[in-house]
Formats: C-alpha cells, structure tokens, sequence
C-alpha cells in the first residue's frame, strides 16, 4: 500500500510529465475520462483541466481517497471529477469512457493486478473506440544467475511430496526488500 510520502515521490519522477504530455494528446473537452489507481487526483485534475466533462477517479486505498477529494475540492474541480473508492475491476461506472487511463507502474508494469485493470478497462469501461493510455509499456531486464539468491528465493518450495511450482511463480512477481537478502 501507497503512503502519502509515496504518491509524492511519484509525482516527481519525471515520467509524470511524460503522462501529461500523454493526456493532452489524448483528451478533447467534452470527453469522459477513468483515472484508474488515481492515488492523490493530480493527472485527474490534469484530465479535468483539459476540457474532460466527467473524470472518474479510481482510487482502492481509503486515505489516497480522502486526499484526492480534498485535493480536487481545493482545485474547485469537484464538479467534473468524482473520487472513486474501490478496485476498477469490481465498479460499474454509469457511463463508457472516452479515454482510460492508468498509471499504475509501481515498480514494474507487470506487478499485480496492472495489466488485468487495463485490460479490463478496455474491456468494460472505456467506448469501443475510446483512447487507452498507456497503450504500451517497456521493460527492460538484466538475469543475474545466483546460487545464493536462488535457495534464498526457492529453496523453502523444494518438497519431495508436493508440487509447490505456484509458490514459486508467486514469489518471482513480489516484490523483495533488498536489505534482507543474503
């Protein structure tokens, strides 16, 4: 889970100007626009300001909520956008969006449930011909071949009477703090 101190370390990184940048291509006023993982509101304010008629504003941890309808209020954007408690994948939102977007990265574009909401999204929430964003994601890998990393990581699944492969894919997509490994 997300603190508050952490949405801010994310707004300055400089990928959020690249999203923006993103958003301007790609909302025209009158549109409807999903913020989905919204975190603190800022690029559905963003949306807002670039002419959306309704933003909503997904938001699955309670207290980034309360900020972001705190924030929009203080933006006097309450009218167009409306803060949304809960995990994009389980709401029904009264209208299709024209465009949907997330910037659900975390540390990886894969991790979790990211690229199932976006799919999702496209799926349930956003015009046949609506604008997904990010459409496309790079990710770039080094494989490192450890002996010591691999038991650290794996060694507890090795059981000659049951098959513990699922606890093995799981663990490859959590993320590890780097100061406990050996």
């Amino acid at each position: 889970m997300y603190s508050t101190y952490d949405f801010g370390r994310m707004l300055a990184h400089p990928r959020v100007s690249a999203y923006t940048s993103a958003l301007a291509r790609a909302v025209r006023p009158g549109d409807v626009v999903v913020d989905i993982g919204t975190g603190t509101g800022y690029f559905a304010m963003v949306a807002a300001r670039l002419g959306a008629r309704k933003v909503y504003a997904i938001e699955g941890i309670r207290q980034a909520c309360q900020i972001a309808r705190a924030t929009v209020r203080d933006n006097g954007l309450e009218g167009i956008v409306e803060v949304v408690h809960g995990l994009s994948t389980a709401l029904e939102l009264p209208e299709r969006a024209d465009v949907a977007f997330g910037d659900l990265r975390g540390r990886l574009p894969t991790f979790g449930a990211n690229v199932a909401s976006m799919a999702d999204a496209r799926a349930r929430l956003l015009k046949p011909d609506g604008r997904l964003l990010p459409l496309r994601d790079h990710v770039l890998a080094a494989l490192v071949e450890s002996d010591d990393l691999h038991e650290h990581f794996f060694g507890g699944f090795r059981d000659p009477v049951f098959d513990l492969g699922a606890c093995c894919a799981a663990v490859t997509h959590e993320i590890h703090d780097d100061d406990k490994y050996p």
